[in-house]
């Protein structure tokens, strides 16, 4: 299985193996190439603006891009705005290049491990492990992240690392490690967390420095220590470079005052992590404890020299990617990308071992059967997995179809200068991509999209009002900026405004996800760690339940009648909730109607002179009058029929008495009026406005 003259077949192999599961990885995407709600909006919005700065030599526009979010990404924006002059508003490109960044990673990875190893299968099971991850799924599915760009940076600087090592001539070592400095380089310019590169370069090489391995490993240990004072190199310069741009402090910027680096953070963010490797990469559990009971079963040597450097620079690599992320305030499964790699590595290592003792003749039956039942662990783990992850996928697919068809059906039925009220809180992504959506792709910048909770319905108002509909939500999922407990309550809050249901969309996937992540439920509930990520909310651990997701489209429903306070009516009462108003001897009510119809006006009415009478005039014409001479302070009013005219009515009501003032009131009072209720022909309430 080492390597041998058939190598370059193997290579050839393997090569084909992980092109064609790329492809068909990635063929669900690009048969439903959608843009997504989460950052597309923004970077199609920001690539022209990127471009038309560096045509012109402006660089810091580029570098300066989000000094008030304490961020520094210069080649994530870059890499996104150079497809756009090739894609622009269309998806399936940028999908296209997706499928090529996992297809040479995939590769890359393979070939590092071969390498590394010298142990081919060891490198194809990595590369395999690598890009059959669930996390795969939402970091290539989707576009604008960061992290598939890190992840093939980071990869390509190390195997050119090892490359630069091998090399013969000096001009094509220093080539080789000229370019694995600007693969290194780039990922730093592509996301902060790639400072943890420092960390993990630097425990390699100590840890080969405190084995003593300098003169045994002439290649490895210079390699390592050229590598890690590369990246202390470039920790310094991106020090320099946020003080010298103004980047904001990370306690301070918008974006990374969400590293938090209390004790309860770390520990809930500890455990979240535990739960996605439980759930992903549930095989590395099957292979450390196949390797621990190896250990103690057979004496002597169990691994290779370079299976066993190659599995504790794996530790290494997943210890330092989490480590970084500790403190983030959310646990997502795309930003373990960089673990996955690691993952990966251990995996492939791990797999080869448990091959070799399964097919190995001359080995006692209890160490043939423990690997082949860790072998067979190990598939089913995976397999479990690889489920899970093509869940994931659908899942990820419906939504972005779903937000998409919102898009198409608001970008043809708002007219314009339209108002589309998103009941959501605030703050969420969902509502400015909505809007930079409808104006990116759907050339209508005239729409307004709002908070519904912050827009006033009363008035003459036409909206769309679109509310997100989840049922039989997946957790743990791809990132989806909805929750199913908000979104039926979001919905049920509708109900009480004057609103009718237009357009609906929604879409469904059939689950079968096997939920590993809930064995460490018992682990919370001990620590007293509430997280419905896991256990809060009760899931079965075999779901084959049925997912919906999509929107109801509701459209402001066009008032009958509404009624206005017009002249004659005294201020300080009307945010009373019974509509009570006073008036000097003469106020007026305007109705609108838009059709000819009846309504029938009663309430209660009082008057400070008593006796006293009362006229109600519809349209300055006398329909009615009413006795006051009852000692009762209120009395009814009405009901009274009054016929009204499409359009704008008045109707006014008269005191017959003059206004006075009384002890405990400064104004002129004469008649006030309260509960008014009217109500059209047909049943419908009109609304009174102060």
């Amino acid at each position: 299985m080492d390597h041998s003259e058939n190598v370059g077949k193997y290579k050839a192999i393997a090569y084909v193996l992980i092109i064609v599961l790329t492809t068909l990885i990635m063929m669900p995407r690009w048969a439903f190439s959608e843009f997504g709600l989460l950052d597309d909006g923004v970077t199609l919005d920001l690539a022209p603006h990127i471009l038309e700065k560096l045509s012109v030599g402006n660089i810091g526009y580029l570098l300066q891009l989000e000094t008030y979010r304490g961020r520094f990404r210069p080649f994530y924006w870059l890499y996104y705005s150079i497809q756009y002059p090739l894609w622009g508003r269309t998806p399936f490109g940028y999908f296209v290049v997706q499928w090529l960044n996992l297809m040479f990673t995939g590769i890359a990875v393979y070939a590092l491990v071969e390498m590394a190893s010298r142990n081919t299968v060891a490198g194809l099971a990595s590369g395999v492990l690598y890009v059959l991850s669930p996390v795969v799924v939402e970091n290539y599915f989707t576009l604008s992240k960061p992290e598939p760009v890190l992840v093939l940076s980071l990869v390509l600087s190390i195997l050119l690392m090892f490359k630069a090592a091998e090399a013969q001539s000096n001009f094509t070592k220093n080539a080789f490690f000229c370019g694995a400095a600007l693969f290194l380089a780039l990922g730093y310019l592509t996301k902060e967390t790639a400072i943890s590169m420092t960390l993990i370069s630097g425990l390699w090489f100590i840890g080969i420095a405190l084995r003593k391995q300098a003169s045994e490993n002439s290649i490895l240990y210079p390699m390592v220590k050229r590598c890690f004072l590369v990246n202390v190199i470039y920790i310094i310069i991106v020090i320099l470079a946020r003080t010298v741009l103004e980047i904001a402090p990370v306690a301070k910027g918008e974006y990374s005052q969400y590293y938090i680096f209390t004790p309860d953070n770390l520990s809930r963010s500890l455990l979240k992590h535990l739960g996605w490797h439980l759930r992903d990469f549930g095989y590395l559990f099957i292979i450390m404890a196949f390797l621990i009971s190896l250990r103690m079963i057979q004496r002597g040597q169990i691994l290779q020299r370079q299976e066993k450097v190659v599995l504790i620079g794996s530790v290494i690599w997943i210890a330092g990617h989490t480590l970084i992320m500790l403190p983030w305030h959310s646990t997502l499964e795309y930003f373990l990308l960089p673990v996955s790699l690691g993952t990966a590595v251990f995996g492939g290592i791990g797999v080869s071992i448990i091959l070799r003792y399964a097919l190995t003749n001359g080995i006692s039956v209890l160490v043939r059967s423990l690997s082949r039942i860790s072998l067979i662990s190990v598939l089913l783990i995976g397999y479990i997995a690889l489920i899970n992850g093509g869940i994931n996928g659908f899942v990820q697919i419906a939504v972005d179809s779903a937000n998409a068809a919102l898009m198409r059906y608001l970008a043809s039925s708002v007219p314009i200068n339209g108002v589309i009220l998103v009941n959501l809180p605030e703050p969420n992504e969902y509502v400015l991509e909505m809007g930079l959506h409808l104006r990116i792709m759907y050339d209508r910048p005239d729409i307004q999209v709002r908070y519904f909770g912050s827009f006033d319905l009363t008035g003459d108002v036409d909206a769309f009002i679109v509310t997100p509909v989840m049922v039989n939500q997946l957790i743990p999922s791809v990132r989806i900026a909805v929750y199913e407990s908000g979104a039926k309550t979001w919905e049920r809050n509708l109900q009480t405004y004057p609103v009718e249901a237009v357009h609906q969309i929604i879409l469904r996937v059939q689950l079968l996800t096997i939920h590993l992540e809930q064995v460490i439920c018992p682990v919370l509930t001990w620590s007293d760690t509430r997280d419905p990520f896991y256990c809060e909310v009760k899931r079965p651990f075999v779901n084959t339940r049925v997912f919906e997701f999509g929107w109801k489209i509701y459209r402001v429903r066009e008032a009958v009648c509404r009624s206005q306070a017009g002249e004659g009516w005294y201020d300080l009462e009307r945010a009373n909730q019974d509509w009570w108003r006073w008036t000097d001897g003469r106020g007026l009510l305007k109705v609108f109607v838009n059709q000819d119809t009846s309504i029938t006006l009663s309430g209660e009415i009082a008057s400070i002179q008593r006796p006293n009478r009362v006229d109600v005039l519809l349209g300055g014409e006398k329909v009615a009058t009413l006795n006051m001479d009852d000692q009762e302070w209120w009395l009814p009013l009405g009901p009274l029929t009054l016929p009204l005219k499409t359009g704008e009515n008045t109707i006014e009501f008269v005191s017959h008495n003059p206004a006075i003032t009384i002890p405990t009131d400064s104004r002129p009072l004469a008649i006030a009026v309260k509960n008014l209720h009217l109500q059209t022909e047909d049943g419908q309430v009109c609304e009174l406005q102060p």
